[in-house]
């Protein structure tokens, strides 16, 4: 599994189920990224989209037993989605929320981070700072670059070590 997250100089990623920031070269990178394989989240994530991710399948990890969309694979559990991820062909990759990320994060073998250097006024979501943690190494840092709408940021990916 892999992982996709924006974050902010703290490493908040989101406010009232919302992102932080909007970077449209981010957003970008996100469709390129993803595009063709397979996106997990949870639920408030999916309630969260305007609409289905084109060309991505989309699974949701959610406690509601009721929640069954259309054409949306549907896990209760964190260790039914890993197990469904590790028996997949296509690449799985985490898009949030913290929960989601929280419970799933240490299945991943590689994240790509868009570091935005700012600190959101407010912020109740966060990831794991991977520059403190043991289990993860920096294996690519872009060069910073500053959007259309003048946030600087740079594009990152992270590599968990072997043996973790």
């Amino acid at each position: 599994m892999k992982c996709i997250v924006a974050v902010d100089g703290q490493w908040a990623i989101g406010w009232q189920n919302q992102l932080l920031f909007r970077i449209p070269e981010d957003l970008k990178r996100f469709r390129t990224i993803t595009m063709g394989n397979i996106v997990l989240m949870g639920r408030k994530t999916f309630d969260s989209l305007p609409k289905k991710l084109d060309g991505r399948t989309h699974w949701v990890l959610t406690r509601a037993t009721d929640f069954r969309p259309a054409d949306i694979r549907v896990f209760h559990t964190a260790e039914e989605a890993v197990t469904a991820a590790r028996n997949t062909v296509q690449d799985v990759f985490l898009i949030g929320g913290a929960s989601v990320y929280a419970q799933c994060v240490n299945a991943c073998d590689e994240i790509f981070v868009t570091k935005i250097e700012a600190v959101a006024q407010n912020a109740d979501a966060y990831f794991c700072n991977l520059d403190v943690s043991r289990d993860w190494v920096a294996i690519e840092q872009g060069e910073t670059q500053i959007s259309r709408n003048g946030l600087r940021y740079a594009f990152w990916v992270y590599r968990k070590k072997s043996g973790v």
